[in-house]
């Protein structure tokens, strides 16, 4: 028998995490992960209800206040600010006036909600209502991406990300991956660019499966898997992933270099190398080598052996994280107009020094997961106006067939309403 939920409950769970991201700060992942840990008597459904809301109240925020009519900044208070939201919410999602808590003086506001925005609205206001971000943001998108796509983006802001993995080379093919996970009950289909991926039907709970504690495959987006691939790390070759983090395109490289050759992990968080090593470790990897780097990290001061030896060096820079918001609503509120050129100033930093790596006539590889043209063709094109002795590759020679669609001005730069996977940048350079 179907246990009925209890919506009380479910409305403040939603409400206490919405205020612990949008007034504290917390991320909103973790704050939900400690109050799911905390309230053990909540049932399964009430459980996925719960993260439900609490997304969709970070992705419509702004929409929601403007089919309200609501000006946040005359509302009495904040719990009467969120309060309204979510009896906004839950109204579009189709409850009964009767069934929302909510101030009386609302009701007439919430009877007549719209669903969606109206015509005549100009593109600015269209792009920062839609995708529930700051008109300065909105403008920016507007100018680095056009109106169509800014449109689009801001649309897919709504959508929670697909689940993808790649196959681990070391150890299976796509196709095999794909006939193991269907014996355990899990659908998937073949990426549409990316030669070693599968994209999971709904959202299974993946790290339970025997595939992945055999180390068959890791999670990581179609699009950060195709820039592993402008890499092209060759067996027996020295690979520097300057910026590893948690080791996702590492191991990914790993696999192009089937494990053979010297790859060096570098990253300044000492921690996420450690989850690195425990996924190498399952992934049945030998030859990564990882580091804990200083972050004014110089090629000549810290590693001179290295200097000018090294066949392919990948900069995945730290960003803005704009291409990816969907996968984390709550980090929209964290973007302000200058964290761009911020992130602009150390990223060309971070390339200028260790570029230095790279041998004559290797490759240097600069990633970002942001689509802000400051962030990325400024930083190449201001790098490349210092550094002759490098050199842009156009990104369509070194992708799959089915990948070199993704590339502008020789560019890789997928878009998520449009490619389908999350937004990147990639510029691939030769020494000279």
């Amino acid at each position: 028998m179907k246990r009925p939920l209890r919506h009380h409950l479910i409305r403040a769970a939603v409400l206490e995490l919405y205020a612990a991201v949008r007034v504290d700060g917390a991320l909103a992942d973790r704050a939900l992960e400690r109050l799911l840990k905390r309230e053990k008597n909540l049932f399964s459904a009430e459980r996925r209800a719960i993260g439900e809301d609490l997304f969709l109240l970070l992705r419509r925020e702004r929409f929601l206040d403007f089919a309200l009519r609501l000006d946040p900044a005359r509302v009495p208070s904040q719990k009467t600010l969120f309060d309204a939201r979510y009896a906004a919410l839950r109204r579009l999602q189709g409850d009964s006036l009767d069934r929302i808590a909510c101030d009386p003086s609302l009701r007439a506001r919430l009877a007549e909600l719209p669903h969606e925005l109206p015509d005549g609205l100009p593109t600015l206001d269209r792009v920062a209502l839609i995708g529930s971000i700051p008109n300065e943001l909105a403008a920016r998108l507007i100018a680095d991406l056009g109106e169509t796509d800014a449109l689009g983006f801001a649309q897919s802001l709504l959508e929670r990300a697909p689940l993808t993995i790649r196959a681990n080379a070391l150890k299976t093919t796509r196709d095999d991956l794909r006939r193991v996970l269907r014996c355990e009950g899990i659908e998937s289909m073949p990426t549409v660019h990316a030669p070693h991926g599968l994209t999971v039907r709904g959202f299974p709970r993946l790290t339970d499966t025997s595939a992945f504690d055999d180390g068959l495959f890791e999670i990581q987006d179609e699009g950060s898997q195709l820039l592993a691939h402008l890499v092209g790390a060759l067996p027996g070759e020295r690979v520097v992933d300057a910026c590893a983090g948690a080791g996702g395109k590492t191991l990914a490289l790993s696999a192009q270099m089937a494990d053979r050759g010297a790859l060096l992990a570098f990253d300044v968080d000492a921690a996420r190398l450690k989850n690195l090593t425990r996924r190498a470790n399952r992934a049945g990897v030998h030859a990564i080598q990882s580091r804990a780097i200083p972050e004014d990290f110089d090629a000549a001061c810290h590693a001179p052996k290295l200097r000018g030896r090294c066949d392919r060096v990948l900069i995945d820079a730290p960003c803005s994280g704009l291409g990816v918001l969907r996968r984390a609503p709550d980090a929209r509120y964290r973007l302000s107009a200058s964290c761009f050129d911020d992130f602009a100033a150390r990223q060309s930093a971070l390339l200028d020094r260790l570029c230095e790596l790279t041998r004559p006539g290797g490759r240097l590889v600069y990633a970002t997961c942001s689509l802000a043209r400051v962030e990325n063709e400024a930083v190449v094109e201001r790098f490349l106006a210092s550094r002759p002795d490098f050199s842009l590759i156009d990104a369509a020679t070194l992708l799959p067939d089915s990948a070199r669609g993704l590339v502008k001005d020789g560019f890789f730069k997928p878009l998520p309403h449009r490619d389908g996977c999350d937004g990147f940048f990639g510029a691939a350079m030769e020494r000279s």
